[in-house]
């Protein structure tokens, strides 16, 4: 609920210069066709992540991560120094947070949404090329951009929870820093950098 609640302030409060296809795609009228899974209403989408039959949601995830992926791909390509504009590597991660704000918005387009949760995440985008980091804490693991970790640790040193220098490998000490960030935000106190973690700590 929190990050449902983060996610919606910055959607209408982040001035950001990101805009998918605003001056290349669009009519006279600023107006463009939308083609694949993004052209569903985000009530399809909700609902059949919502669905009480696992076939529907595992073949919604599929379709809509896959939809999302190729989206994010082509906005990693025309967009200035930009390697990859969010700062989330697992795709069900990110479509998690796009299916929260289409349950707020269910009458938008999922490629509506989906283009304002991207632009909000830009604001933690890497710019050059960044090696994936394995991570692996308690029973919980994930895949990370070492530039996304070095920027995590570079925030808990600014709010002086870490000490030393940022070098995107996320050891015991920025581990233990992180569980007391967690803790000062009332977060599950797990030492992983886990998706709203990451966007309370480099998006707030």
């Amino acid at each position: 609920m929190m990050m449902k609640r983060l996610l919606a302030a910055a959607v209408l409060t982040l001035v950001c210069t990101f805009n998918p296809m605003a001056s290349q795609a669009a009519d006279g009228e600023g107006k463009y066709a939308v083609r694949g899974a993004g052209s569903t209403p985000c009530r399809q989408l909700a609902a059949a992540i919502d669905s009480k039959d696992a076939n529907v949601r595992r073949d919604a995830v599929l379709l809509y991560a896959s939809w999302l992926n190729g989206y994010l791909s082509y906005v990693n390509r025309v967009e200035k120094e930009t390697y990859d504009i969010v700062p989330l590597t697992d795709s069900a991660h990110l479509l998690a947070v796009v299916v929260g704000q289409c349950r707020q918005n269910p009458d938008a387009l999922v490629e509506t949404v989906s283009a304002q949760v991207i632009a909000v995440l830009a604001k933690a985008k890497i710019a050059a090329e960044s090696p994936l980091v394995e991570l692996k804490v308690g029973d919980q693991k994930g895949n990370f951009r070492q530039a996304t970790l070095m920027a995590l640790q570079e925030k808990l040193i600014e709010k002086r929870y870490l000490k030393g220098k940022a070098d995107g490998f996320f050891g015991g000490q920025s581990q233990q820093a992180l569980r007391a960030f967690q803790k000062a935000e009332k977060l599950r106190e797990s030492g992983f950098p886990d998706t709203e973690t990451l966007m309370r700590a480099l998006l707030k």
